[in-house]
């Protein structure tokens, strides 16, 4: 469905990626996991079309997508749940959740089934919620763009652990629902249930790739490329 091949990109003259490779098939959960700053949001920004590759293809379901704007990568079907969630602050709930929805299977009421917390907080400005809260309403704001392929860019980061349980678990409903997902996340024992296939990062490309039992039996991986 993905598929990233030795792409290069950077700011002005500082290069972060030097032939990122990766792919995920359908109904696949990956992950781009590393040290801070190897190039894993870039990779996201890239795919996104929010940076523009110098180098490298990025197809998705095979279609070249380098050049598109961001607006014409969404729309065929990559939903992005950025770092930071960035929520438009001054509308409600709700009128987060319509405002970049597409028709499909997903819905406002099947989105607040599966974070009911979110129907308790329709009519409440996005801005005055809880972190755990818009992280809630930034995963189902991306939900409701029916996408083929999700992103999660750092979903779990600074939040209270019974937050990231229930983040957890809605993962998990997507994964048994065949949803592909590109995932970015520190926490590997929760991922080790998830996951199909880790992507090591160092320093602008992927130095390994490997299932989660493998990584785990390879103590020396962990040590090196992510400081653990």
């Amino acid at each position: 469905m993905l598929k990233l091949d030795k792409v290069e990109a950077g700011y002005g003259q500082a290069r972060v990626l030097f032939g990122m490779s990766l792919e995920a098939r359908g109904g696949e959960i990956v992950s781009l996991i590393g040290r801070n700053g190897m190039g894993k949001s870039t990779t996201v920004k890239s795919i996104m079309g929010l940076l523009k590759p110098t180098g490298g293809t990025i197809t998705f379901e095979e279609k070249v997508v380098n050049r598109l704007p961001p607006n014409a990568i969404a729309r065929l079907g990559i939903g992005l749940v950025p770092e930071g969630r960035r929520l438009f602050a001054s509308l409600n709930v709700e009128e987060n959740l319509v405002a970049t929805s597409r028709p499909g299977g997903w819905t406002v009421d099947r989105v607040m089934d599966l974070f009911p917390r979110l129907r308790e907080r329709r009519g409440q400005m996005a801005g005055t919620l809880s972190g755990g809260e818009q992280q809630m309403l930034s995963i189902g704001r991306a939900l409701l763009t029916n996408p083929k392929l999700l992103i999660l860019d750092e979903a779990t980061e600074g939040l209270a652990p019974i937050i990231r349980t229930e983040i957890w678990r809605c993962l998990h409903g997507l994964k048994e629902l065949g949803q592909t997902i590109l995932v970015i996340d520190k926490n590997l024992s929760e991922m080790a249930t998830l996951v199909d296939r880790h992507n090591i990062v160092d320093k602008g490309c992927v130095v390994w790739t490997g299932t989660p039992r493998e990584l785990a039996a390879d103590a020396g991986l962990s040590s090196r490329y992510l400081g653990v």
